[in-house]
């Protein structure tokens, strides 16, 4: 199963990107500037784990990051 995080570097999309590996779900998730956090999460979660630096306030980016998400297939489970 797979699962999308849309601001995972936060306290609280940490803490559900660390539940549902542990549930053995697929985690990719989003950040905005906090690299070293997404490193880290990234690192924690494994290899089967993907982070993607999207500034939702840009409508370009967030437009190559839908893009993005509709060449790959559909998370399971949406947390945003």
């Amino acid at each position: 199963m797979k699962a999308l995080i849309i601001g995972g570097t936060s306290a609280i999309g940490e803490g559900i990107a660390r539940c549902l590996a542990a549930m053995k779900y697929r985690v990719d998730f989003t950040y905005h500037s906090n690299t070293e956090k997404a490193k880290s999460l990234g690192e924690a979660l494994g290899d089967d784990h993907h982070s993607v630096r999207v500034d939702l306030s840009d409508v370009s980016e967030v437009s190559k990051f839908v893009a993005s998400l509709n060449a790959a297939s559909a998370p399971d489970v949406l947390i945003n």
